[in-house]
């Protein structure tokens, strides 16, 4: 497996620098059979910790007392792996692991960041073919001729196996957490419940510019073609405010965001954005920003310098949602007040991207003021929903869940839940 590793990792374009590759001697072995480390490009360790069997079936127990070993690490284990050339997964093996993958990417099983099986399931016979004695040794009738690959063929394999090895998410562990939950995309005090049941299940919600013309796709669409565009120059971060009446669907169009925000970030980290919602009814006056910020992170485990961390080496999208919740009164030099304070919150935030929700009234009231503090803000409405769009999210719901006939019936009736000009989340 040593030199099977060695070959994989710094052979053909793309390799990395090996720093340790040792097997462990006899005795206790602490869960695994061979260390490899070698460095990121950003030159940080990436620790690959390998437990190998040659068996025909690989049993719940020699797994998960191996895996209960490594935990004993001093160091983050950014990959356990059980490779065997032959082996078969056990039925009750084969059940669980999907659930142990999840809870380890949740971080329940610090330091073990990633845990892999690597047997003929996953194809792991062209794996060894990289090296074609070892591959003769292991698999004497196999029908892959590795020493017949062209060389795109070879290199193909090269980098399916070695991407399994990459560092992955380099995180704190409590923004792996923060990640890998949709709960914590939520501030503590919104019902956690009933955004989750709604998601997958909304209706588009869609836009317009601020003076009303329709914007074609979704709000979702303007959004994420918004944080695409380069980041403009400047100490204030790029602002879109997001606007709506009560019950357009505001706060949980930041949920829904969010949920796919996070989800394109854990395939790929280094070019998305990681989104953070913070409710402005928490910057209340005489709270800092900083201290509003440490509040929400303490939310979920997270502190101060570990943001500092994360916000240096990723894009961030700080998401402020209720700019015309931060108090009661809603008189004119209140919400100038309120203004003022958000101003201040956002000079924090420099280097991020802002999206800032408020009531279309409430934002009208001190738009010059907002406006001429950013230099490049951008403002859109959110649209009154649909009747044709309502129609269609219900039908789609009704299929997937065997009730059509149900919705016809309701549809042939007198409209006396006012469908047609309800607003459905």
């Amino acid at each position: 497996m040593k030199s099977l590793l060695e070959e994989l990792l710094t052979t053909d374009g793309g390799g990395v620098e090996i720093t340790e590759v040792r097997r462990q001697c006899s005795g206790t072995q602490f869960g695994f059979d061979l260390r490899c480390t070698y460095l990121d490009p950003g030159g940080q360790p990436c620790n690959c910790l390998f437990e190998c069997k040659d068996v025909a079936e690989i049993r719940m127990a020699d797994m998960m007392g191996k895996l209960a070993q490594a935990r004993m690490s001093q160091s983050p284990v950014n990959h356990w792996v059980l490779a065997s050339p032959k082996a078969r997964i056990s039925n009750d093996l084969g059940i669980y692991l999907p659930r142990l993958e999840r809870e380890v990417k949740e971080g329940r099983w610090e330091p073990v960041q990633n845990v892999q099986v690597w047997t003929p399931d996953q194809n792991v016979e062209e794996l060894f073919a990289l090296m074609p004695e070892i591959y003769d040794y292991y698999y004497p009738n196999g029908t892959l001729r590795p020493r017949e690959w062209p060389a795109e063929q070879r290199e193909g394999v090269v980098s399916r196996w070695r991407k399994k090895l990459q560092p992955g998410l380099m995180l704190p562990l409590p923004w792996q957490r923060y990640v890998y939950n949709p709960a914590n995309l939520l501030a503590m005090q919104e019902e956690r419940g009933s955004y989750e049941e709604i998601y997958g299940n909304q209706v588009p919600i869609r836009c317009s510019s601020e003076d009303g013309i329709p914007i074609s796709g979704t709000a979702e669409d303007y959004i994420f073609d918004w944080l695409a565009q380069p980041i403009s120059d400047g100490q204030m971060p790029d602002t879109l405010f997001l606007l709506g009446d009560f019950g357009d669907g505001k706060s949980f169009l930041t949920y829904s965001l969010s949920r796919r925000l996070v989800e394109r970030f854990v395939e790929a980290p280094d070019s998305r954005h990681l989104p953070l919602r913070l409710l402005l009814s928490d910057l209340q006056q005489g709270v800092t920003p900083q201290d509003f910020l440490r509040l929400r992170l303490e939310q979920f485990g997270a502190n101060l310098e570990q943001w500092r961390n994360v916000a240096e080496n990723y894009k961030i999208l700080v998401i402020l949602d209720g700019f015309d919740e931060m108090s009661t009164g809603m008189d004119l030099q209140t919400v100038e007040k309120n203004a003022v304070r958000l101003c201040a919150a956002i000079r924090f935030f420099s280097g991020a991207k802002v999206i800032i929700t408020s009531r279309y009234p409430v934002f009208q009231s001190v738009k010059e003021k907002l406006i001429s503090y950013f230099a490049n803000s951008k403002v859109i409405r959110l649209l009154p929903i649909g009747f044709q769009d309502k129609m269609d999210c219900l039908t789609a719901f009704a299929e997937r869940n065997n009730c059509l006939e149900r919705l016809r019936r309701l549809c042939a009736t007198h409209d006396v839940m006012g469908l047609h000009q309800a607003v459905v989340p």
